[in-house]
């Protein structure tokens, strides 16, 4: 997160777990699992760094979490509900080349 704020990129994107396209269940619901918690660790660090930045007098920077579940629908609508309710002014789809 310090170096996407550093950067200064209007929008700045969530770490996430990509799982292949072929992945199984199994490595898809890990990376998902994965995902949400580094997606709620994000949206920590860039509410503390968007305090710093506007104290600097910098622009603020819109974090978006990203959707994941790879070819799995039932994970992928669950990752949409949990990434909606973050408190982000926007979301990224991930996945979509699979």
């Amino acid at each position: 997160m310090e170096i996407q704020s550093e950067l200064g990129a209007d929008i700045i994107m969530a770490f996430d777990d990509v799982a292949p396209g072929d992945a199984t269940y199994a490595r898809a619901k890990v990376a998902l699992d994965r995902t949400h918690k580094w997606a709620e660790r994000c949206v920590t660090r860039w509410n503390e760094l968007q305090k710093d930045r506007a104290n600097a007098g910098k622009h603020q920077q819109a974090l978006f979490p990203i959707i994941q579940g790879v070819i799995y629908d039932d994970l992928r609508r669950e990752s949409a509900r949990f990434i909606r309710d973050l408190p982000t002014p926007g979301l990224a789809i991930g996945g979509l080349s699979v």
